[in-house]
């Protein structure tokens, strides 16, 4: 069913302390804390009505079963910016604008919210005081589609410098063993060749089986030579067809 939530970003220990419980996240920039809670605002006003108690810079976002995600961006509790992931009519700037209006170029109204939202961002991150953010970069953040609407949530808080990459015990596990290889991380590593087998003793040519035949077993033609009979047999079955002959 995908994620249902509320995620806050603000500065440490800024989070509300009455109402719906938080639960911190890791990977987080110093001086912030990301939090999570089961809150399901009836609104987007009742969403940035949660950042009135929080100081300071905040950024608010409620998903929802992973498929859009609502976000408000506040500075001392009043709304600087809000923006959308997921659904392109959303995106776009809302069911009302758009419906039942085909003619209505979904991409221009996107890029237009952009232009309009982009320079909000920018001056808001310089409000709290994260640096300068890339209206390019940021761009790219906004308008790109994201399988779970939560990833472009954190895709923006990791441009923002809210939130920094994990580091997974995979990682750590991939600069030991290029450490103890001597070789750099991407690398291809080729297998030694294996040692060419040695050279084994031809096969001998099959030749045709022989049988012994002693002379009591038949009456040896009249000048044959008295003792063992040897005939010349080219299968198992001249084998067995010869057998029967010298039975009958």
């Amino acid at each position: 069913m995908g994620t249902t939530a509320t995620f806050l970003a603000c500065r440490a220990g800024a989070a509300p302390a009455v109402g719906q419980p938080w639960t911190p996240l890791p990977e987080v920039a110093e001086g912030w804390m990301v939090c999570e809670s089961r809150l399901v605002p009836d609104d987007l006003d009742e969403l940035a009505a949660v950042l009135h108690d929080v100081p300071g810079p905040a950024v608010i976002g409620f998903v929802m079963f992973s498929d859009d995600c609502w976000l408000v961006g506040a500075l001392e509790g009043t709304v600087a910016w809000q923006w959308s992931f997921g659904d392109e009519y959303e995106r776009a700037g809302g069911l009302a604008v758009v419906a039942n209006d085909p003619l209505v170029d979904l991409d221009a109204m996107l890029a237009s919210r952009m232009q309009a939202e982009i320079p909000r961002v920018v001056a808001w991150a310089a409000a709290a005081g994260l640096g300068v953010a890339t209206p390019d970069r940021l761009k790219a953040v906004l308008e790109r589609g994201y399988i779970c609407a939560e990833d472009g949530l954190f895709a923006l808080l990791a441009e923002l410098s809210v939130t920094t990459p994990p580091a997974t015990p995979a990682d750590d596990h991939q600069r030991t063993d290029d450490a103890a290889t001597g070789q750099s991380a991407g690398e291809v590593i080729v297998p030694p060749l294996a040692a060419a087998p040695e050279p084994t003793q031809p096969a001998e040519p099959s030749r045709p089986a022989t049988v012994a035949l002693t002379a009591d077993a038949g009456t040896p033609p009249e000048g044959a030579r008295p003792g063992p009979l040897y005939l010349e047999l080219d299968s198992y079955q001249d084998l067995l067809a010869r057998g029967d002959a010298v039975a009958d």
